[in-house]
């Protein structure tokens, strides 16, 4: 038990997560409704350097992993190529992403 409040409560969370902010494109039609930014607007909010230090873009889904004939479900991330440096985390091992591979129909790099 100690150890997971050690590592949850007592122990500097890793990156800048005090820092961040949530920005979310308000429907103007109903209230409390929210959408995705499409992904031209992220690219345009990015580049304002004025408001933000830096910008990341992220989504939630759904994946289906093969394991033999079985299809399991999974949730994971599909992120903008500087998630990993805005959160100010350092990867552990492999390598974050390249730009050429956050652009729509990109396939990833080897």
């Amino acid at each position: 038990m100690f150890s997971v409040v050690n590592t949850l409560v007592l122990q500097p969370r890793p990156g800048r997560i005090d820092s961040l902010v949530g920005v979310f494109n308000r429907s103007r039609v109903r209230a409390d409704d929210y959408h995705n930014f499409s992904y031209a607007a992220y690219l345009e909010l990015r580049e304002r350097r004025d408001i933000f230090e830096s910008l990341l873009a992220q989504s939630f889904t759904t994946l289906g992993i093969r394991d033999g004939d079985l299809t399991r479900q999974a949730f994971g991330a599909v992120v903008s190529a500087n998630y990993f440096d805005t959160l100010g985390v350092k990867l552990a091992a492999g390598r974050t992403f390249t730009s050429e591979e956050e652009r729509p129909s990109a396939r990833p790099s080897t």
